[in-house]
């Protein structure tokens, strides 16, 4: 990990730990590098969480594989500025992800690496956005004021009931599509990316409760790890996480000389196992009491000159999207309550065309402005629930 905090630090702004699951075998990467002490702020920092499958010593392999590929791709030298490098960034993404499908599938052509293949979830970011390039069940979550949201969605199927499998996995076909997301921050925002074995043995509740308690990231992570595999999940467990520079952290945290964290011995693991389980109740009660978990959206004033009676926006007006508290991923549809369309992501912006109400719900047809790759220009119908006034 770049940037290491120096010894005897007592907050360090980011952290990245992984444990190998009850099986014993290490299957997924994590790594973070910082580079906001750069004089080129071209991106700032990378973080990643890759998981691989195919067997022994296989999965290991293209974790690595797809991390080092994707993160070597993305070379901070090469931008002078934040500019460059936001026009940049998706395609850059994009590129590497499709780079590191052909290294994956190269590799497993080969006889005895037959049907290995990984999952990857990672983040180059800037000190004003974040860009996620997202493929499998990994998820990548980000940390506010008004609690915490999860950016990406998993790409999985059922199957005999309620077993799963991935729908999208590097090295499997000749082509892979990642989903790119562009990701506004804020200062004291914490950005974290971890695998489905942390996810599935902790809620988002413990999780976002130690990361929001405990100042200091690198330990909140090994923490978070440390509890996680006290529960013995079979996939291994995996955190990469990272505060936006420029500001207190969202969240209040205890005085840093109270967290008197150490690296466990091994021969103590259960305890540091219980002690870490009690730190994760203790954070979920400290971030409960502190903010309150998905406050309802509050009332948005209407900027537009042709607003409908009952409506809270007008045609033309630029709203963004905003999934906080909402049960349900956001789409366009081609008409309200209809078939999904392309789904849409926070912070993407979009402009009102018309407004109609359906079923006593409000919705609205737009147009997108500003989101992933490729979408500017797509339109349909969006509920209202989703709609806030862009910054």
């Amino acid at each position: 990990m770049e940037g290491q905090a120096a010894a005897g630090a007592a907050v360090r702004p980011y952290g990245v730990a992984s444990r190998a699951g009850a099986g014993g075998r290490a299957e997924g990467t994590a790594a973070l590098s910082d580079y906001s002490s750069r004089a080129a702020k071209g991106f700032i920092c990378f973080m990643a969480v890759a998981d691989g499958f195919g067997g022994p010593g296989l999965g290991d392999l293209a974790s690595r594989l797809a991390l080092d590929t994707i993160g070597g791709l993305l070379d901070p030298r090469a931008f002078e500025n934040e500019g460059d490098f936001r026009r940049a960034a998706e395609r850059l993404l994009a590129d590497a992800v499709s780079a590191a499908n052909e290294v994956l599938g190269k590799a497993a052509a080969s006889g005895d690496k037959a049907g290995m293949g990984a999952t990857i979830t990672c983040a180059a970011v800037e000190s004003e956005n974040a860009f996620v390039a997202h493929i499998g069940n990994a998820r990548a979550y980000l940390l506010t004021a008004r609690g915490v949201r999860q950016i990406t969605s998993d790409h999985l199927e059922q199957v005999d009931g309620s077993r799963t499998r991935l729908t999208r996995a590097l090295g499997i076909g000749d082509h892979v599509e990642a989903d790119i997301l562009r990701v506004p921050l804020r200062p004291g925002e914490v950005l974290f990316v971890c695998s489905h074995g942390l996810y599935a043995a902790l809620s988002t509740e413990q999780i976002v409760g130690t990361l929001a308690s405990v100042p200091d990231l690198q330990a909140a992570c090994e923490m978070l790890v440390e509890a996680a595999a006290a529960r013995g999940p079979l996939a291994d467990v995996s955190i990469a996480a990272w505060r936006v520079p420029g500001a207190e952290p969202v969240q209040p945290a205890q005085p840093a000389s109270e967290q008197k964290v150490s690296r466990p011995r091994k021969r103590r693991r259960w305890l540091v196992a219980l002690i870490a389980l009690l730190v994760v109740a203790g954070g979920i009660a400290g971030w409960g009491l502190a903010s309150g978990w998905f406050k309802a959206k509050a009332p948005v004033k209407n900027t537009g000159t042709q607003q409908q009676s009952g409506t809270r926006f007008g045609v033309g007006d630029v709203l963004q999207i905003d999934t906080t508290g909402a049960p349900d991923a956001c789409y366009l549809m081609d008409y309200p309550g209809g078939a999904q369309q392309t789904r849409l992501y926070d912070g993407w912006k979009v402009r009102v065309l018309t407004s109609r109400s359906f079923k006593g719900e409000q919705w609205y047809r737009v147009e997108v402005v500003e989101g992933g790759l490729d979408n500017a220009g797509k339109r349909g119908y969006v509920a209202e629930e989703f709609l806030v006034e862009a910054p």
